[in-house]
């Protein structure tokens, strides 16, 4: 029986590079620093757009146009990242992996302070409705989206 030679393995499988541009460290930190600032961009966004539906102002459908096309290219800076990186978790460098974990955690505490902001601020002020229902759906994508990413991993 000892003189039987143990089957060969089957030779581990081959990933190609994902082929994004946050493999390279100095790139995945420009992808978290513009990630940021998105973020922030996206919730200036959602306020604005909140403030000029309820405004009366004769200029508000200029405003909301513009403020619209801010709200949609942010949440694509925001988006386009995490769907990048999240479609490749066999292929990406340690550098690409390290920057996804720190823009999910990011945007979950994004979240998280965005809703106990918003809590204080709709406790202590008078705003309209429509600018909390746009500050709690902010904060209920923000904190959402980095989850639903950390259990579809697993």
């Amino acid at each position: 029986m000892a003189a039987i030679p143990a089957e060969t393995s089957r030779p581990s499988r081959s990933w190609r590079n994902s082929g994004t541009a946050g493999d390279d460290p100095f790139w995945s930190a420009v992808i978290v620093i513009v990630f940021t600032l998105a973020l922030y961009w996206f919730a200036r966004s959602v306020q604005s757009c909140a403030r000029e539906i309820v405004s009366d102002n004769g200029q508000s459908v200029s405003g909301l146009a513009f403020t619209t096309v801010g709200l949609v290219v942010a949440a694509i800076l925001i988006l386009w990242p995490l769907i990048a990186y999240g479609a490749h978790p066999r292929t990406r460098s340690s550098a690409a992996s390290i920057s996804f974990s720190f823009m999910k955690l990011l945007m979950l505490l994004a979240g998280i302070i965005l809703f106990v902001g918003g809590l204080l601020q709709s406790i202590l002020s008078d705003e309209d409705f429509v600018e909390r229902v746009s500050l709690a759906l902010t904060a209920l994508f923000y904190v959402v989206t980095p989850l639903s990413l950390h259990v579809a991993r697993r």
